[in-house]
């Protein structure tokens, strides 16, 4: 059977359940005319945009994990120039307080490049750690959906992989691309 290694769905009829339900474990089973006329066309985007809906929770944190990572590339971009500004100004007129100055400024550099980085690693494993557990509360209230019958053919086994894995790689994908 055709399973997918998340949860998300979007098909009519499902291979592992034999269901015309659409259920979390499957891929869409189409009949030629629907594959003709288009209708899997856009399918995984409307799945993730409805997995979106757990980080409306973590706007802020969404928005502030980005923007502390631009600023940590902003001032490693700055170290080049700095640097360049010793070699010219510094080292070319033999300017030692100069120098001095500008491993201070360098040294400066790189203590805000670290505390903006580490600001944004908690910004994205915050609003991560929340989308994951959002996401695990729905797919719970989903299997408690379940028939007893459905539950056997799944498989116990099968149903934790999906609340434990599969989940944790859900967040580790949500903090990837928060912290770009």
């Amino acid at each position: 059977a055709l399973v997918l290694t998340n949860f998300i769905t979007g098909g009519k009829m499902c291979l592992l359940t034999k269901t015309l339900k659409p259920d979390f474990f499957c891929f869409p089973v189409y009949t030629k005319r629907e594959k003709n006329a288009g209708s899997r066309k856009g399918w995984r985007e409307k799945r993730m945009i409805s997995l979106l809906v757990h980080l409306k929770d973590y706007k802020k944190e969404s928005v502030l994990a980005p923007l502390f990572k631009m600023l940590e590339a902003s001032f490693e971009l700055f170290v080049p120039l700095v640097m360049a500004a010793v070699i010219d100004v510094g080292i070319a007129q033999k300017d030692r307080p100069y120098i001095v100055k500008m491993c201070f400024v360098l040294i400066a550099l790189g203590i805000i490049g670290l505390v903006c980085s580490i600001t944004a690693q908690y910004f994205a494993a915050k609003a991560a750690s929340g989308f994951a557990t959002g996401v695990r509360h729905a797919l719970f209230e989903h299997i408690q959906k379940f028939t007893f019958t459905e539950m056997d053919t799944l498989g116990t086994s099968t149903l934790i992989t999906r609340m434990t894995s599969d989940i944790n790689q859900v967040q580790s994908g949500v903090n990837l691309v928060l912290r770009l």
